[in-house]
C-alpha cells in the first residue's frame, strides 16, 4: 500500500541525493509540482528546465558552490520555481538568495544541505513543498527560535512541537508534512486564517487526539491525517469539497466522522483501516467514492450511500466484516470487484429501486457476501394503492405498504410501532425522504412523520435515518442510546 511508499521515500532520500540520479516523484508516490519539464539546460553553476508555462525551474547546482544568488531571469526568461531535490546534498552550500521572481519551492529542494545556515526567501514565494529544508542548520536555528516555523504565512515545520498547540492567526496554510511524525503532539487548534492543509501535514502524529478544523479551510491534502492512531473524532467543515486519498488512512481510533453536504468525492483509501469507525452516512452531494475508501473498517456496521453515487468501485468495503446492512440507491449501475468481499456479517441490503432495476446492475466477481444477503426492494408495485411511482418497502417475498388509518402515538424513531428501534425504521424513513424529494406522498401517517423527524426540524431527511441507525447500533452494542 501507499504507507510503505512514504517510508521508502524518506529512507532513500539521501541515497538519491548522493548518487545524483534524476528523480521522478511518482516513482515513490511523492507529490510533485503540477508543471512538467523539458530537457535540462546549464547556466553557470546551475542546471534548469523550461516548464510548460514557459518559465524556468532550477533543478540542480554544482556541489562545490558555497554561496549562491539565484538569478531572477536566465536569457530573459523568468525563474519561477526551485524544483524537487534541486540542491539536495549540496553539503558545501552555506548561503543562498532566492529572487522575487520565484513563487514555488518544491519538495525536498534543500534536503540535507548540511552547511546551509542562511536562506533569503522573498515574499513572492507562496508554495513550499514537503521537507524542503529538512537536514539544514537553517531549519534547526528556526526551530530553536520558535517550534512553529512560518514563512510567508505558510507553516512549514512543527515537528518539534509537543502537547497542545495553537497555530497563530498569521498562518494562511499548513504546509505539506509540516507536523509529520510529530509523536508528542496531542491537540491542535487551527485559526480561521488557514485555508488549506497540505499533503501529509499531520502524518503519523500518533498522540494527536483532537483537532478543530475551521470553516475557512477549503482544501485538505492527501494523507493529511494518515496514521493518527489516537484521533477519535473529527468534523470536516462544509467549506471542504473533497476528501482526498489516504486522508484518514489507518486512523484506527476514529469512531465517528461527519461528512458535510459540500463534499462531492471521497478518495482512494480515504478511511482504510479505520477499525473503530462504526457507522457513516454519505451525503447526497457525494458523486464519487474511490477504490478501497472504507476497506478494512472492521467495526463498520451500517452505511447509507447517497443517491448521487452511480458506481460502487473495487474494494470499497472490502473486509468490513461487521457490516450488517447497507442502503444502495437505484442510481447505482455497477458494483466493482471485491467491493463487498469479506463482509461476512452482511445480512440486509436495502435497495431503493425495483427488483428489475437491481437485476440490471453489473456486479463484478468476488461479491458473494452481497449476493447472499437479503435484498429489500423499494419502488415495487402495490396491490392496495395505485399512486404512480410511489415508493413502498418490500422484500423478495413480502410487500409492506403504509396505511392511512388512524394510529396511536408512536415513539420517536419507531415508525412501525413495534416498540423497538430497528434498521427497518431507518429504511422506512429513508423511503419517506426519497418520496418527498420526488414530490410525491411520503406514505406515512401523521404519527409516523412525527416519529421519523427525530431531530425535530419539521422535515424528514437522510440525517433522521442516520440518527435512527446510530440509535439502533448503540443499543445493539449494549450502550445507552440517545437522540441528542
Amino acid at each position: 500500500m501507499k504507507h510503505w511508499k512514504k517510508f521508502l521515500a524518506c529512507a532513500t532520500a539521501g541515497v538519491i541525493c548522493a548518487v545524483g540520479v534524476p528523480f521522478v516523484g511518482t516513482q515513490l508516490g511523492l507529490p510533485q509540482v503540477g508543471l512538467t519539464a523539458r530537457a535540462a539546460e546549464s547556466y553557470g553553476d546551475l542546471t534548469y528546465d523550461f516548464l510548460d508555462n514557459g518559465t524556468i525551474e532550477i533543478t540542480g547546482c554544482s556541489d562545490t558552490v558555497t554561496e549562491l544568488e539565484i538569478p531572477a531571469e536566465i536569457d530573459g526568461v523568468a525563474v519561477t520555481s526551485i524544483g524537487d531535490w534541486a540542491f539536495c546534498d549540496c553539503t558545501s552550500l552555506t548561503s543562498i538568495t532566492i529572487p522575487d521572481s520565484v513563487t514555488s519551492i518544491v519538495d525536498w529542494a534543500f534536503y540535507y544541505c548540511t552547511s546551509l545556515t542562511s536562506i533569503t526567501i522573498p515574499d513572492s514565494v507562496t508554495s513550499i513543498g514537503d521537507r524542503a529544508f529538512s537536514g539544514t542548520p537553517w531549519l534547526t536555528t528556526q526551530r530553536a527560535e520558535d517550534p512553529l516555523v512560518i514563512v510567508n504565512g505558510i507553516l512549514i515545520d512543527g515537528e518539534t512541537c509537543s502537547g497542545d498547540v495553537t497555530i497563530p492567526d498569521s498562518v494562511t496554510s499548513i504546509g505539506a508534512g509540516a507536523f509529520s511524525d510529530c509523536d508528542s503532539l496531542t491537540s491542535i487548534t487551527i485559526p480561521d486564517s488557514v485555508t488549506s492543509i497540505g499533503d501529509d501535514a499531520f502524518y503519523f502524529c500518533s498522540s494527536l487526539t483532537s483537532i478543530t478544523i475551521p470553516d475557512s479551510v477549503i482544501s485538505i491534502g492527501n494523507s493529511a491525517f494518515s496514521c493518527c492512531d489516537s484521533l477519535t473524532s473529527i468534523t470536516i467543515p462544509d467549506s471542504v469539497t473533497s476528501i482526498g486519498d489516504d486522508v484518514f488512512y489507518s486512523c484506527d481510533s476514529l469512531t465517528s466522522i461527519t461528512i458535510p453536504d459540500s463534499v462531492t468525492s471521497i478518495g482512494e483509501l480515504a478511511f482504510f483501516d479505520c477499525t473503530s469507525l462504526t457507522s457513516i452516512t454519505i451525503p447526497d452531494s457525494v458523486t464519487s467514492i474511490e477504490a478501497g475508501a472504507f476497506e478494512d473498517c472492521t467495526s463498520l456496521t451500517s452505511i447509507i450511500i447517497s443517491d448521487s453515487v452511480t458506481s460502487i468501485v473495487d474494494e470499497v468495503f472490502f473486509n468490513c466484516d461487521s457490516l450488517t446492512s447497507i442502503t444502495i440507491p437505484d442510481s447505482v449501475t455497477s458494483i466493482g470487484y471485491l467491493a463487498f468481499s469479506g463482509c461476512d456479517s452482511l445480512t440486509d441490503v436495502y435497495y431503493t429501486g425495483t427488483e428489475d432495476q437491481w437485476n440490471e446492475i453489473t456486479i463484478n466477481d468476488a461479491n458473494e457476501s452481497l449476493l447472499n444477503a437479503t435484498i429489500h426492494f423499494a419502488n415495487a408495485p402495490t396491490t392496495t394503492q395505485s399512486t404512480t411511482n410511489k415508493l413502498t418497502a418490500t422484500t423478495t417475498t413480502t410487500t409492506t405498504t403504509a396505511t392511512t388509518t388512524s394510529q396511536p402515538t408512536i415513539s420517536t424513531g419507531d415508525l412501525d410501532g413495534d416498540g423497538e428501534i430497528t434498521i427497518q425504521d431507518a429504511f422506512q424513513t429513508l423511503i419517506a425522504y426519497a418520496n418527498a424529494s420526488a414530490g410525491i406522498d411520503d406514505g406515512l401517517t401523521d404519527a409516523q412523520r412525527t416519529a421519523a423527524d427525530v431531530d425535530g426540524d419539521g422535515s424528514i431527511t437522510i440525517q433522521d435515518a442516520f440518527k435512527i441507525l446510530i440509535y439502533y447500533a448503540t443499543e445493539s452494542a449494549g450502550g445507552i442510546p440517545s437522540w441528542d
